[in-house]
């Protein structure tokens, strides 16, 4: 299940018009320092998106296509003092029994004792845009941050890498499916240099219950790697060349007596995951833009008063 996102940014003005004010404003500010708000469990960067947009995301995402034809339903999502949901409760098919506890330990040693395959996948879009000059500033502050990040309706800072890249917590809410509780959280780090930006999730955990099911889980997805990489390149005209590639590979573990050789797993699976992250790019990269033009015409203004 895909997390929602933490911020969604929609620009007011026509793309045209946008680039061409964009394009004019010299010079922007300079990134201003890392700004967070309290947050449920911990610090957390304030959300510019309502608690309902955000309810009404997740619940399109649990109820998507994948959903619809196994039959899931989001029945209740509770929420905390501030707002912020914590946790999700998901149906399954009418009239359709939870799974015994007998049944969730079977299907997990079935799970542990499995082969492992890999399932590899990558996406590459290129985006021109107008008044791009100051684009890397843009994902080196808090805006851009949240926009790289873009998943999780927590997010808390963490301290720095070694490296010195920020480090960030993606906390998702509770997944309560029939007989399965899930609590995922992701540890990113967001990496900014002078030609663009890097996003790499560095471990994911899942904790839950029933403990052997979620162990499983969690050991079934335990080789992952996760990355998105942002390259730019500014011309004369002070627009920017983007690309930004998207890396994901993931090695499963697939009970044994799965009735599909593993090459066709794998080869099936790349492609479907390649297809569903190219849409991802693509979404990725129209978001970059509208948070990056947004942006540059509030420091414009703010520099205009």
């Amino acid at each position: 299940l895909r997390a929602p996102s933490a911020m969604a940014v929609s620009a007011s003005r026509s793309g045209a018009s946008c680039s061409a004010r964009v394009a004019s404003l010299r010079p922007l500010r300079r990134a201003r320092p890392l700004q967070l708000s309290a947050g449920a469990g911990g610090k957390g960067f304030g959300s510019k998106k309502s608690a309902s947009s955000l309810e009404a995301e997740l619940v399109a995402n649990v109820e998507g296509t994948d959903g619809q034809q196994q039959g899931l339903a989001v029945s209740s999502v509770e929420k905390g003092a501030d707002g912020s949901i914590e946790s999700v409760t998901v149906s399954g098919p009418a009239n359709a029994k939870a799974p015994s506890a007998a049944q969730m330990d079977a299907a997990a040693d079935a799970i542990l004792s499995g082969n492992k395959v890999w399932l590899r996948s990558r996406a590459k879009v290129k985006r021109t845009v107008g008044g791009g000059a100051y684009l890397t500033d843009f994902m080196a502050t808090p805006e851009g941050h949240r926009m790289l990040l873009g998943a999780g309706t927590r997010v808390e800072e963490l301290p720095p890498a070694a490296s010195g890249a920020s480090r960030f917590a993606l906390v998702a809410p509770a997944m309560k499916f029939p007989g399965l509780t899930l609590r995922p959280t992701s540890i990113m780090e967001i990496t900014n240099n002078g030609d663009g930006a890097r996003l790499e999730q560095v471990e994911a955990k899942i904790e839950g219950e029933p403990e052997k099911m979620v162990r499983a889980l969690a050991l079934m997805t335990s080789d992952q790697t996760l990355s998105t990489d942002v390259r730019v390149s500014v011309n004369r005209d002070g627009d920017a060349a983007v690309e930004s590639e998207l890396r994901l590979d993931v090695g499963m573990l697939v009970p044994k007596k799965f009735p599909v050789p593993r090459k066709l797993i794998e080869g099936l699976g790349a492609r479907l995951f390649s297809q569903a992250l190219e849409k991802q790019a693509n979404q990725f990269s129209d978001k970059l833009t509208k948070a990056y033009t947004t942006w540059a015409l509030e420091q414009g203004e703010e520099k205009a008063e």
